[in-house]
């Protein structure tokens, strides 16, 4: 399911899905745009303010859902592609977890407003499903499957990520686990080579540190472009608490500065 909140964002994000779709044995493509009107929400009155700020910079809900509406036709015309077309009114994370609850996979852009920070924030702390975020600035890499890299540190989300992605980690034509910083005991692959390689999976290794200053979210981002990677699989840590953004967490930075489309599992 591709979340398109944003018209300026739609056509990567649905470009993206088609991707994933395909990857994975030909799943059906959904794309979802939800309008968070004030007029039609029960919510408290910073929110209200917030969307009555949104209308007057970006539009009404009604024109916002005309500007992705006609954005999607036109890609849908262009693509050839299946697709259902969803819209739901109402409160931002609510509206998703609603409609994404059958989903495989959520397709969302990186977030430009509140709105899609959101959704963004609920796909992937609040829905169970693994989510592709789509990176809005730069060109998208031209192929999604020709290298993986999973980005690995022991641990449940991790753990998660690579299990939730295996449908396209079976499919990927190749498939890195990258380590940045952990220990020597940490560094041991056995249990993720193990793990995929039950799954027919055979993965290659590669150890990395960060040099002096440099954040982990950097190196992961820097190692991946220098292995030709056209997409990351990583577990999500909870970017929206306040250490996160005051110390800049992994999953925040890597978020905010990737190239590349992103697996993410909390």
């Amino acid at each position: 399911m591709a979340v398109i909140e944003e018209a300026s964002s739609a056509r990567r994000c649905l470009t993206v899905a088609q991707r994933a779709a395909r990857l994975a044995r030909s799943l059906p493509l959904a794309a979802l745009h939800i309008c968070a009107d004030p007029a039609r929400l029960i919510t408290a009155a910073e929110e209200y303010d917030i969307q009555k700020m949104r209308a007057l910079e970006e539009g009404t809900a009604e024109q916002r859902l005309a500007q992705a509406r006609q954005v999607f036709e036109a890609w849908a015309s262009f693509s050839g592609a299946e697709i259902r077309w969803l819209e739901h009114v109402g409160a931002v994370e609510s509206s998703l977890l609603a409609e994404a609850r059958d989903a495989a996979l959520i397709v969302i852009a990186q977030p430009h407003n509140l709105d899609s920070g959101d959704a963004l924030h609920a796909a992937i702390f609040g829905s169970g499903r693994l989510v592709l975020l789509v990176p809005t600035e730069g060109p998208l890499p031209a192929t999604l499957g020709a290298h993986m890299v999973v980005a690995w540190k022991p641990g449940t989300q991790a753990r998660k990520a690579a299990l939730k992605a295996l449908p396209w980690l079976q499919a990927a034509q190749r498939v890195t686990v990258l380590t940045i910083d952990e220990t020597p005991a940490g560094q041991d692959c056995t249990e993720v080579l193990a793990m995929l390689r039950e799954h027919g999976i055979a993965a290659e290794v590669k150890r990395a540190r960060a040099e002096r200053g440099q954040h982990i979210a950097l190196r992961i981002l820097s190692e991946a472009e220098a292995l030709g990677a056209d997409s990351i699989v990583m577990g999500a840590f909870r970017f929206g608490q306040i250490f996160e953004w005051v110390f800049g967490g992994v999953t925040h930075e890597v978020l905010r500065r990737t190239r590349l489309p992103v697996f993410l599992m909390h």
